[in-house]
């Protein structure tokens, strides 16, 4: 006698494939974007082009999510919002137009991924596309030389040392991220992976030389294990070793100019760099001149770094920046007061402040792999605010990664209320 399936089964078991597709899309796409963005040197207008196909592609993909996404996300779409409302003052107006409409795109493809894919997707569309970057490293990467005893730093694909370092920090980051989750799920293919990823990103680390984000990687890795370690322990201890690592990281961060330059000046001195940071003592005096002279709102959203602006010319000219594209004040407070003025440093602020206040508390309070790993990179990121411009660019992946942190704890926010 032949045995009919019962309707209800086979609608289950459609459903259960038709996730499984969407969860093999999903991280396909967001492989995809990630490299896109890394090889936006190569591939000029086909980065944002393939950022636009993204979107739609991701909503059809996540429909199911888009009003969850905007509904717990919108915060962080204020932030190039008021970017493009720049336009009504920008000494530049298509310049800040075209690279305002980047930053919007970047944002909101760090929110789908952040608030509309699952946390563990997430996780692993990122692992797989910094991994796949750390192999296009050891293929096709490149070293350049640095300072003035003629030493050699690793650049792999990315434009810069500097770029390759803070790119391999935080694929340090998440490959650890990735072997925790392998194991602590019994998935151990992730954590066979994850093994010689974070070895390359390792090794891609030191070999660039990138002082600030080694720094970073350290501290970051440190809270990470910490965090990590306490899912073990009760609630009330878990909560207070997280609590603990996070006001000594505050305290930390509040510290900087007391500690970190005098480390700083211990690995210059051992990779032939000069004090100066590689130039950033000049690129500061003049964000500082540009400050002073329109303080309230800025020149305008991607205002300076124009062909054409003589001050920009002249640094570009010392920094010896062939290409005019790319390059920046290497401060995220100085690049946000050029361009917004205080008015717009106060307003990122705000929305940093408690975006980072919902991930971090989510983090406290139903802690998992995922949402730990964002608050590492939240602290890489925040050690390098000083000596790098982070979440204020578009077309840019560590932009993207920062929003995808913060739309993460948003959406964990909004789903335990809707609980």
């Amino acid at each position: 006698m032949k045995t009919v399936a019962h309707p209800s089964s086979s609608a289950s078991l459609a459903r259960s494939q038709s996730a499984r597709t969407r969860t093999f899309l999903n991280i396909v796409a967001c492989c995809v974007l990630i490299l896109a963005l890394l090889v936006n040197k190569f591939i000029g207008p086909l980065t944002p082009l393939t950022m636009i196909a993204f979107i739609p592609i991701f909503m059809v993909l996540n429909r199911h999510r888009m009003l969850h996404v905007l509904g717990s996300s919108w915060p962080l779409i204020l932030l190039p919002l008021l970017a493009l409302a720049s336009l009504l003052w920008s000494q530049y107006p298509e310049s800040t137009a075209r690279y305002g409409f980047y930053y919007l795109l970047t944002v909101i493809a760090g929110c789908y991924i952040g608030a509309g894919m699952r946390e563990q997707d997430a996780l692993k569309g990122l692992f797989i596309g910094l991994a796949i970057v750390g192999v296009l490293n050891v293929l096709m990467g490149r070293s350049v030389v640095i300072g003035t005893t003629g030493e050699i730093a690793f650049m792999g694909i990315q434009g810069s040392k500097n770029a390759a370092g803070e790119i391999a920090g935080a694929a340090v980051i998440v490959s650890a991220a990735m072997i925790c989750y392998g194991w602590a799920k019994r998935e151990h293919v992730w954590t066979v992976a994850a093994i010689p990823s974070i070895t390359i990103a390792g090794f891609t680390l030191l070999l660039s030389k990138a002082t600030g984000a080694l720094v970073a990687t350290v501290i970051s890795m440190i809270c990470l294990s910490l965090w990590i370690l306490s899912f073990r322990l009760n609630r009330q201890i878990r909560t207070a070793t997280f609590i603990v690592v996070l006001i000594i990281v505050a305290t930390m961060l509040a510290t900087l100019d007391y500690w970190l330059p005098p480390l700083f000046d211990l690995l210059l001195e051992n990779s032939g760099k000069d004090a100066g940071l590689t130039g950033r003592d000049v690129l500061w005096l003049e964000a500082d001149e540009q400050i002073a002279a329109k303080p309230v709102l800025g020149r305008g959203y991607n205002a300076f770094w124009v062909p054409g602006n003589l001050e920009a010319e002249r640094l570009w000219t010392e920094m010896r920046i062939a290409s005019r594209t790319g390059f920046n004040f290497h401060n995220t407070y100085r690049e946000i007061l050029v361009d917004l003025g205080y008015v717009g440093l106060v307003f990122f602020a705000i929305v940093a402040a408690v975006s980072s206040f919902v991930l971090l508390s989510r983090a406290i309070v139903a802690p998992t792999i995922p949402l730990v790993m964002c608050s590492a990179l939240l602290v890489y990121f925040a050690i390098k605010l000083p000596f790098e411009t982070f979440g204020f660019g578009g077309m840019h992946l560590l932009s993207m990664l920062l929003y995808t942190c913060w739309a993460m704890g948003y959406s964990s926010l909004q789903e335990a209320r809707q609980r």
